[in-house]
């Protein structure tokens, strides 16, 4: 790997464990008496489920020189970066993971933000089909 993929993974595993991680804080930070309601649990799943996609979608589709190398797990975890901060974009568009699950136990909102989580994930993945000049095109 080259300097600058080595800077780019740094930056996207970075960017990934602050914005899963407040994912994951938004969705358990409501405390409630009773049932935590069964969402909560599901949104916690939500970054594995995104990396399953990507794995799953970059060994069968990316470019013969990805496929079986290290290049998997350098995708892998520059998608995670992206699909997070994305993820963290979709209280703009109204549906807030701490806010409609974590406090409201919205059942449709769980619904609607792991639509979104796929979404993303396969939109990054579709972004690395096929052969291309480079990471920093899938990048931008």
């Amino acid at each position: 790997m080259s300097d600058d993929e080595i800077m780019a993974l740094l930056v996207h595993g970075g960017l990934a464990f602050v914005t899963w991680g407040l994912w994951i804080r938004g969705v358990l930070g409501p405390k409630h008496l009773g049932r935590a309601g069964a969402g909560r649990f599901v949104l916690i799943q939500a970054p594995v489920l995104a990396m399953g996609v990507l794995i799953s979608l970059l060994g069968a589709f990316a470019a013969s020189d990805v496929v079986g190398t290290i290049y998997i797990a350098f995708y892998t975890i520059m998608g995670a970066g992206w699909i997070g901060v994305f993820c963290t974009l979709l209280g703009f568009m109204g549906v807030h993971a701490r806010d409609d699950v974590g406090e409201r136990r919205n059942p449709a909102a769980v619904w609607l933000l792991l639509g979104g989580v796929v979404g993303l994930s396969c939109a990054f993945a579709g972004s690395n089909f096929g052969d291309g000049p480079g990471w920093w095109v899938v990048a931008f």
